[in-house]
């Protein structure tokens, strides 16, 4: 399974221009992600997927805080990859104790 989403450094979760898709092979890498973004606002990031054997580029995210989210979607390796206006399957944000909540996309 391959994990894509996109990371939005406050709500309200309007997509941007300049959003982009990162992915991942797991659901701990975007998980990792939105915690690190939201304490440091600064993180690895994952438009490449996750190299091995090199440094991971990062990125400074100066507008994330506790309200920061991603939209996410699961894909099996038949699927193909969710385009930015595709909907989402999940809304994961963070608890208000730092840990992760994940729910089910719902209509907007």
């Amino acid at each position: 399974m391959t994990v894509y989403w996109v990371f939005f450094p406050q709500t309200p979760q309007h997509p941007s221009p300049e959003a982009r898709m990162e992915h991942a092979p797991n659901l701990f890498v975007p998980e990792r992600a939105l915690q690190h973004r939201a304490q440091h606002q600064t993180s690895r990031v994952y438009y490449d997927g996750v190299v091995r054997r090199t440094p991971q580029p990062t990125e400074d995210f100066p507008q994330a805080d506790r309200t920061a989210l991603l939209h996410v979607w699961r894909r099996r390796s038949a699927e193909p990859v969710p385009d930015l206006t595709d909907t989402p399957d999940e809304l994961w944000k963070l608890s208000p104790k730092g840990g992760l909540e994940r729910s089910p996309w719902q209509a907007r």
